[in-house]
Order: C-alpha cells, then sequence, then structure tokens
C-alpha cells in the first residue's frame, strides 16, 4: 500500500493547526465554575461531546489497556449511547449543584466521575 503523501502533509499541517486550538480548548474552561459562569451554550456542548468523543476513541482503540478502568469506561459508554448532549450536560450540572465543592476541580474529570456516577459503575 502507498501513502499519499499530499495526504500525510494536509494531515500534519490540520494537526499542527489544531493542536493549539485544542490547548486552548482544555485550558479555557478547565474548571466547573469557568464552564457553567463563562463557556457559551454551543462551547459547552462541544465540549461535553468532545470529552465522550476522546474516551471513547481511547477505549476503542485499547488505550486504557485490560483493568477496571477499561472496563468501567465500557460500561459508561455503553451506558451513554443514547443520551443527548443535553442529557450529559444536565448529569455534570446536577453533579456541581450536589457537590459545590467540586466545582473548581477540572471540568474533563468531573464529567467522567458524574458519569461514572450517573452510569453506576
Amino acid at each position: 500500500m502507498r501513502l499519499n503523501t499530499r495526504f500525510i502533509a494536509a494531515a500534519t499541517a490540520a494537526l499542527a493547526l489544531a493542536a493549539p486550538l485544542a490547548a486552548f480548548a482544555v485550558s479555557a474552561f478547565d474548571t466547573g465554575d469557568s464552564f457553567l459562569e463563562t463557556a457559551h451554550e454551543e462551547y459547552r456542548h462541544g465540549y461535553i461531546a468532545g470529552s465522550l468523543d476522546m474516551l471513547a476513541v481511547l477505549q476503542d482503540a485499547r488505550l486504557l489497556g485490560t483493568g477496571t478502568f477499561n472496563e468501567q469506561t465500557a460500561r459508561m459508554i455503553s451506558c451513554l449511547k443514547d443520551k443527548s448532549i443535553d442529557d450529559i450536560q444536565a448529569i455534570y450540572n446536577r453533579r456541581l449543584a450536589a457537590h459545590p465543592e467540586k466545582r473548581s476541580n477540572a471540568a474533563a474529570s468531573s464529567i467522567y466521575f458524574a458519569l461514572k456516577e450517573d452510569c453506576g459503575v
């Protein structure tokens, strides 16, 4: 199989351009407080979708190993497959409302723990 050098160059350029934006996305709303108070609705939806997509990719690619974390993640993904982004955001918002002391925690990990709790994993 021959690799298309134009495709590789274009993909490399796209990743190079996207990396700073991805870093901004992760760092710009890195706590529950900033996620709730300063992020626009569309951005919150994208952030949650991106968190879930990354978790699914890591699990699908078997990058989480074969242990408990991988098994829990697989069960979470199965639990969430029929939920909308609004449903998942509501789960996260409920967790932040129930545990205001966690609002200063990182948004990505807080989303994970909110979904883990909601799915009973």
